[in-house]
C-alpha cells in the first residue's frame, strides 16, 4: 500500500474476506509517520465572556497533536477547564462580578492553566489515509458497512467537525471493493468485480475517488467523471461533460455538483439517480440512505429520491443553514436553532415526528433511526424511533457532545460523565458510572470511552466490542470496524477486541509483531502556562 502516495481508499466490511480485512486492518492503517521537531505551542484565543456555559469552546492549541492539563506552577485553575483533543473548554460558568480564579492575580478574572504538549515520532498511526477502511476516525460509525471520511468534514466556528452521526457525511463507502489513486492519477481497484473491483478507468489524471455501496466515481481536474461498478447503482450513466467540482452519494446513487450550482444525478432512479433539480445555484448536497437534499445560498432546499424517505416533504421556506440526516429522514436547522424534519423514522414509512418546536439548538446528531439536538446550555431534545433513542434522552443539561452508533446515543459532560439511551443491548444502557472520560468512540453495536490516563471502558453488545476492552491504561486513541475496536498506544502497542472476523482477533495482531517496527518516541514540550481572561457581559447587571 505504501507504493501509492495518495490513498483514497474506499473500503467496507460487510462482504470483505476475513483475510483481506485483517491485512488492511493491520497494514493499511498502520503507516509509519515522522513528526518534525517540536516547537512551542499557542492557544488561538484566551478570552471568554462571563456566563458562558460549561463546555463552551475557548480556543484551540496549535503546534502539536496531543495536549493535557498537568500539575505544576500555573496550574491553579486547571480544574475549571477541560481539554477535548486540541480544544480548551470551560468546566464552569464564569461570573465576572464574582471571580473565582486562583492563579495569576487571584480574584481578578484571569484564570491560569498549565498545559503539556506531547508528540510521537515514528511508530504506528492510523491517520494518514484519506478514506480508511471501517474506521470511525474521530467520530461515530455511520452504518453497517459504511465508514466516514473525516478529512471531508469541515470545521465549524466552535472548532468541532460538523459530523454528527450516522449519515451526516457526503459519501457512502463501497461495501465490497477497494480503489486507490496512484501518483500519476491512474486508478487501481480490487475486490468484488460486480461492485467496482474491476472495470476501473485505464487512463490517468484523476484527483479523487467517490463511492456508494456498489460503485465508484472518479473526478479529474477538468471536472470530468468516470464511473464503474454495479450498473444499477451508478457504475454506468455518469455525465459525459466536464466542469463538476464534487460528487456526493447515497447508498445506490450519485449526484455531482458544478461550479454554477447545477446538479446531475445517476444510479438507481428510485433512490435519487433521477429527479435532480434542473435549475442551478445550489452550493451543497446532503444525503440519507435513499434520497438527496440540495441547498441554495438563501437556505432554500430541494429534495429528490425515495419520496417516503426524505425525497419529498422538505420545507418550502428558506433560511436554513445546515441539513442533517438519519437513514430515512432529514432535519434542517436555521440560525436561530429552530429545526424542521421530514421523511420516515424507520423503513416501514412511519413519518418522522417529534422534532422540537422551540429554538436555540446548536447542533443535531443522529443514529440510523433517531435524532438528538444539543442546545448551548447542554440540554438535549431527541425524536424519531423511540426504541433507538428518539425518546429517553437525559433531562438535565451540561452535555458538551453526543455520540452515536446504529441505534443508541451516548452524551458526554464536561466532567467526563456519560449518559446513554436507545436500544439497551447496543449501548443504550450499561455506560460507566464514573467520570473523567474525554472522548467516546463507537462501532455498529457498542461504545468505547477513553479517559485522560488512557484507560478504556466499553459497553454494548458483548461479542461485538461491548466487552473485552484492555484493563491497562496509556492508550491514546481508539478506532473501529463495524463490530470491533482497536486501541493504540504511543509505543506502538495495539489492543483489539470484538468480533474476531471483523478485526477483533488479538492473536492475529500479536502474530504481526507490530512493536518490532520500533514503536514511537514520545517527545514532550516544556509545559506552558496560559492565562484565560473572563470579560464582562454588558447585559448582565448582577453585582
Amino acid at each position: 500500500m505504501n507504493i501509492y502516495t495518495k490513498t483514497n481508499i474506499q473500503l467496507g466490511t460487510k462482504k470483505t474476506l476475513a483475510g483481506m480485512q485483517v491485512f488492511f486492518f493491520l497494514f493499511g492503517l498502520f503507516p509509519l509517520f515522522q513528526v518534525s521537531s517540536v516547537f512551542a505551542f499557542d492557544l488561538s484565543n484566551t478570552t471568554v465572556q462571563e456566563n458562558s456555559a460549561v463546555g463552551t469552546f475557548v480556543g484551540s492549541f496549535e503546534g502539536g497533536p496531543e495536549y493535557t492539563l498537568v500539575s505544576g506552577t500555573g496550574d491553579e485553575d486547571n480544574g475549571k477547564f477541560t481539554i477535548d483533543g486540541n480544544k480548551l473548554r470551560l468546566n464552569f460558568s464564569p461570573d465576572y462580578e464574582n471571580p473565582t480564579d486562583l492563579g495569576d492575580t487571584a480574584g481578578n478574572n484571569t484564570y491560569s492553566v498549565r498545559v503539556r504538549q506531547t508528540t510521537v515520532t515514528g511508530g504506528l498511526d492510523f491517520a494518514d489515509i484519506d478514506k480508511s477502511t471501517a474506521w470511525n476516525g474521530d467520530e461515530n460509525y455511520r452504518d453497517t458497512n459504511e465508514p466516514i471520511n473525516p478529512r471531508d468534514v469541515p470545521a465549524n466556528d466552535n472548532g468541532d467537525t460538523e459530523y454528527g452521526g450516522q449519515y451526516n457525511t457526503s459519501n457512502r463507502s463501497n461495501s465490497s471493493a477497494f480503489a486507490v489513486i496512484k501518483p500519476d492519477g491512474s486508478i487501481a481497484a480490487w475486490g468484488n468485480p460486480n461492485s467496482g473491483g474491476s472495470g476501473a478507468p485505464t487512463d490517468s489524471g484523476y484527483t479523487k475517488i467517490y463511492s456508494n455501496s456498489s460503485a465508484f466515481a472518479a473526478l479529474k481536474a477538468d471536472g470530468s467523471i468516470a464511473a464503474w461498478g454495479n450498473p444499477d447503482q451508478g457504475g454506468t450513466g455518469a455525465p459525459t461533460d466536464s466542469g463538476y467540482t464534487k460528487i456526493y452519494s447515497n447508498l445506490d446513487a450519485f449526484a455531482a455538483l458544478k461550479a454554477d450550482g447545477s446538479i446531475t444525478a445517476w444510479g438507481n432512479p428510485y433512490e435519487g439517480g433521477s429527479g435532480a433539480p434542473t435549475d442551478s445555484g445550489y452550493t451543497k448536497i446532503y444525503s440519507n440512505r435513499s434520497a438527496f437534499a440540495a441547498m441554495k445560498p438563501d437556505g432554500s432546499i430541494t429534495v429528490w429520491g425515495n419520496a417516503n424517505w426524505g425525497g419529498s416533504g422538505a420545507p418550502t421556506d428558506s433560511g436554513y443553514t445546515k441539513i442533517y440526516s438519519s437513514a430515512y429522514a432529514f432535519a434542517a436547522m436555521k440560525p436561530d436553532g429552530s429545526i424542521t424534519a421530514w421523511g420516515s423514522q424507520i423503513f416501514d414509512n412511519t413519518p418522522i415526528s417529534g422534532a422540537p418546536t422551540d429554538t436555540g439548538y446548536t447542533k443535531i446528531y443522529s443514529n440510523g433511526f433517531a435524532f438528538a439536538a444539543l442546545k448551548a446550555d447542554g440540554s438535549i431534545a431527541a425524536w424519531g424511533s423511540p426504541d433507538s433513542g428518539g425518546s429517553g434522552a437525559p433531562t438535565d443539561s451540561g452535555y458538551t457532545k453526543i455520540y452515536s452508533n446504529s441505534s443508541a446515543f451516548a452524551a458526554l459532560k464536561a466532567d467526563g460523565s456519560i449518559t446513554a439511551w436507545g436500544i439497551s443491548f447496543w449501548g443504550g444502557n450499561g455506560e460507566p458510572t464514573d467520570s473523567g472520560y474525554t472522548k467516546i468512540y463507537s462501532n455498529l453495536d457498542a461504545f468505547a470511552a477513553l479517559k485522560a490516563d488512557g484507560s478504556i471502558t466499553a459497553w454494548g453488545t458483548s461479542g461485538w466490542g461491548g466487552q473485552g476492552a484492555p484493563t491497562d491504561n496509556g492508550y491514546t486513541k481508539i478506532y473501529s470496524t463495524s463490530r470491533a475496536f482497536a486501541a493504540l498506544k504511543n509505543d506502538g502497542t495495539v489492543h483489539v477486541w470484538g468480533k474476531p472476523d471483523s478485526g477483533g482477533d488479538q492473536a492475529q495482531v500479536d502474530a504481526l509483531n507490530l512493536n518490532a517496527s520500533g514503536g514511537g518516541t514520545v517527545t514532550t514540550t516544556e509545559d506552558q502556562v496560559f492565562i484565560i481572561t473572563v470579560t464582562d457581559d454588558p447585559s448582565d447587571n448582577t453585582s
